[in-house]
Order: C-alpha cells, then sequence, then structure tokens
C-alpha cells in the first residue's frame, strides 16, 4: 500500500515538473512572437515591404535571432543548448524552421 502510494506521489510529481517545463516553454514562444511581432510592425511602419522582409529572412541575424527563439522554447522544456542544437540541425526536423 505504502509503495503504490509512493509510485502515485512520482507520478503526481512528474505530472507537475512537465506541466511547468511546458508552462515556461509557452511563455518563452509567447515572449519571441511579440518580440518577433514588434520586429516586423517596426520595420513595416518604416516602409519595408513583403519583399524586403523575405529577403531579410534570408540574412544572418534573421536565422541568429530565429534561432535563440527556438532556444528558448527547448529550454522551457528543459533541453539543454546541446540538444539544442542537435536537434536544430536534425533534417527530420526541418517544419520547426519552418
Amino acid at each position: 500500500m505504502a509503495q503504490d502510494g509512493k509510485s502515485q506521489m512520482n507520478i503526481w510529481n512528474e505530472a507537475l515538473t512537465t506541466k511547468e517545463k511546458v508552462d515556461k516553454a509557452v511563455k518563452n514562444l509567447l515572449r519571441s512572437e511579440a518580440e518577433y511581432d514588434a520586429i516586423i510592425q517596426a520595420l513595416t511602419s518604416k516602409g519595408v515591404t513583403k519583399d524586403n522582409l523575405e529577403a531579410l529572412k534570408a540574412k544572418p541575424k534573421y536565422a541568429t535571432f530565429r534561432t535563440e527563439c527556438y532556444k528558448r522554447a527547448l529550454e522551457g522544456f528543459g533541453v539543454e543548448d546541446a540538444e539544442a542544437k542537435a536537434l536544430e540541425q536534425d533534417e527530420d526536423l526541418d517544419f520547426i524552421k519552418e
């Protein structure tokens, strides 16, 4: 009986930890989206067109910004920097980059 209660407590703690990680990841994603939207709005208000924005996405600064957003989101799930870099380079996960 005591062991059953202990395993239930472990399950509860694991679920709580997972929820905390998901909450942090969602918060990081929302913050990144807000930053991205603010940048796009600032550029658009300065007369930057959609074509110009697409050209900007090809530049290294955009790739760096995007990578930082992914890292923040992955850190929310408890993924370390080395793991985040490995995931970023995984060709099977190319859908993330779109």
